[in-house]
């Protein structure tokens, strides 16, 4: 289960999400149009938004609630709560093997226990949280000089804090592209 989710730069940087089978459409139609030849074509959904808010669309469809937070706070206190449930357990049975824990100091201890328990399962909010993009990128780039091929990851980290938007009409015009919503992909994946 998803409980946090970062987003570089808070998400703020704008795209236009499009399904991959109307891009193999147009890729595959493209070598017998006589139009596509030596042209460039944005193949993009039909409305840009945020990554924030593509993030909160997914979430919802999933049937959670989640909140944005620009300093995490939340999430060190979700950590926190997992951290205390651990360690109250191990804290009881060693106060009670040393004898510094008196029964009915260690039934309140066990009562605690169960809310903490019972809490930290009905959180259920999935937490966004901002991470600065230009120490990743900056690392990544770093990483790279060691990096195989596969693994180097600096360029889709630049991606993500850039705005991804264009304009679908001319490619609409030479391969009757029609790009289904974000909304309607979104349900055919998760059906």
């Amino acid at each position: 289960q998803l409980y946090s989710f970062p987003l570089l730069d808070g998400g703020a940087p704008l795209i236009q999400p499009v399904s991959v089978r109307e891009v193999a459409r147009c890729f595959a139609l493209a070598p017998a149009k006589e139009a596509s030849i030596g042209q460039t074509y944005d193949l993009v959904g039909p409305v840009s938004f945020s990554w924030r808010d593509m993030v909160f669309k997914i979430i919802a469809a999933l049937g959670r609630k989640g909140i944005y937070e620009e300093i995490p706070l939340l999430l060190l206190l979700r950590a926190l709560l997992w951290l205390a449930t651990i360690l109250l357990p191990c804290l009881l049975i060693a106060g009670l093997a040393a004898n510094t824990l008196s029964l009915a100091a260690a039934e309140m201890g066990a009562g605690l226990w169960v809310a903490l328990i019972l809490s930290a399962h009905r959180w259920r909010r999935v937490i966004l949280f901002s991470v600065s993009g230009e120490p990743l990128i900056l690392a990544s780039e770093a990483l790279n000089a060691f990096a195989p091929r596969g693994l180097q990851r600096s360029e889709l980290l630049k991606m993500a804090v850039e705005d991804n938007t264009g304009d679908p009409r001319p490619a609409a015009e030479t391969f009757a592209y029609v790009p289904e919503s974000f909304e309607q992909g979104l349900a055919r994946i998760l059906r």
